[in-house]
C-alpha cells in the first residue's frame, strides 16, 4: 500500500468518529453510530440522510446529543462572525439545549428563565468559513449544520411519542442537543473589526479571539420549516387524540408552530485530545439541569432488571457465605 494511506484513512473521518465516540463513552453515555433520518431531496423525494453519532446521557432526564464530526487537516481554521445576545431576537445562549417536556406531568416541566449572572458556555456566532492554506470554503460549515437542522424534528418527534406512550418516560424530559465537533481551530472574529485592521494584521489572534465552544444562531429558512410542519403534522394526524389529553402547550397547532422554527442554535466545539472539552461539556449540561429543574439533578437512572438479579444473586451468596 502506498505510503500516503494514512492521510486518506484519516480524511475518511473514520478514525476521528471513533475517536470522538470513545470520548463521550467515558462520560457515561451511550453512543450509536450514524443516525438516519429522512428528507425531501432537490427533486422532492424522499432521501435518507445521516448525522455521525447518536449520544444518550442520562442525568434525571434524557440529554440527547447530534453529533457531526468533521475531521480537518492541521492547521485548518473555522472563522465566524460575531452575534449578539439580543433580546429584540427572543433567544439566549443556552438555546441549544432544547427541553422536550411537552407531554409530562406539570411538577416535571423545566423553567425557562435566565439568571443575571449566568457565565454561558461560549459566544454566539453567526456566518462562518472554513480556511486552510490558501483556499476558504463556506460548504463545509454549512452542510454540518444544515445535518443536524434537518434531522432535529425526528429526535423532538421520538422524544414525545416516548412520552405519550412509554410508561417509565411518562414523566421524562427529553433534552435535544445539536453539536458540531471539529479538530479545526474556531475563531471569532472581533466585535467592529474593519477591512483595514485585517489587511494590516501580523496574526490571526490580533483580529480575533479563539474558543473553545461557539454557539451557532441558526436561520430558519422556509424549507426546514415546511420539512418540521410536514414531520410534526404526519405524527399529530394519527395521534391527535391521546397528545391532546396530555399537552401542556395550549394546543397542538401552537406546539407545531413553535417548533417548526427549530434549531435557533447548534453547538460547536473543538476536539482536544485530552478530553478536557467534553468534562467541560458535560459539567455545563449538569448546571444546566440543576439550574433549570433542581430536583431533576437528584433523580437516578433505574436500575435495569438485570442489575436487579445480579444483586439479588450476589445477595444470596454472601448469605450462603454466613452460614
Amino acid at each position: 500500500m502506498e505510503k500516503h494511506w494514512k492521510d486518506l484513512l484519516l480524511k475518511s473521518g473514520l478514525p476521528f468518529e471513533y475517536e470522538v465516540k470513545e470520548k463521550f463513552s467515558k462520560m457515561g453515555c451511550i453512543v450509536e453510530d450514524e443516525y438516519i433520518y429522512s428528507k425531501a431531496d432537490e427533486n422532492n423525494m424522499q432521501k435518507d440522510f445521516s448525522y455521525d453519532l447518536d449520544v444518550t446521557y442520562w442525568n434525571g432526564c434524557s440529554v440527547n446529543l447530534m453529533v457531526e464530526c468533521k475531521y480537518k487537516t492541521m492547521d485548518t481554521n473555522w472563522f465566524f462572525l460575531p452575534d449578539s445576545y439580543s433580546y429584540l431576537h427572543d433567544i439566549s445562549p443556552d438555546d441549544f439545549f432544547y427541553i422536550g417536556d411537552y407531554f409530562v406531568n406539570k411538577r416535571y416541566t423545566f423553567s425557562r428563565e435566565q439568571p443575571d449572572d449566568k457565565k454561558f458556555i461560549g459566544p454566539l456566532c453567526g456566518k462562518g468559513v472554513e480556511i486552510y492554506k490558501d483556499n476558504f470554503i463556506e460548504a463545509n460549515i454549512r452542510k454540518a449544520i444544515n445535518q443536524l437542522s434537518y434531522a432535529f424534528i425526528e429526535k423532538v418527534i421520538q422524544g414525545i411519542d416516548e412520552q405519550l406512550y412509554i410508561q417509565t418516560f411518562f414523566d421524562t424530559a427529553f433534552i435535544t442537543l445539536p453539536i458540531v465537533i471539529t479538530n479545526a481551530k474556531l475563531n471569532i472574529i472581533n466585535e467592529n473589526v474593519t477591512v483595514k485592521e485585517i489587511q494590516n494584521a501580523n496574526n490571526v489572534e490580533e483580529v480575533s479571539k479563539q474558543c473553545d465552544f461557539l454557539v451557532h444562531r441558526c436561520k430558519i429558512g422556509n424549507d426546514l420549516k415546511r420539512h418540521n410542519e410536514e414531520k410534526l403534522r404526519k405524527y399529530f394526524n394519527t395521534n391527535s387524540e391521546y397528545a391532546e389529553k396530555h399537552i401542556l402547550a395550549d394546543s397542538i397547532d401552537q406546539l407545531i408552530n413553535a417548533l417548526a422554527e427549530m434549531p435557533q442554535m447548534i453547538l460547536i466545539m473543538n476536539h482536544d485530545y485530552a478530553g478536557n472539552n467534553y468534562v467541560k461539556l458535560f459539567q455545563y449540561i449538569n448546571s444546566l439541569i440543576e439550574e433549570k429543574h433542581p430536583d431533576r439533578s437528584k433523580q437516578r437512572e433505574p436500575k435495569s432488571p438485570y442489575i436487579l438479579e445480579v444483586e439479588e444473586q450476589l445477595k444470596l451468596i454472601l448469605e450462603r457465605k454466613k452460614i
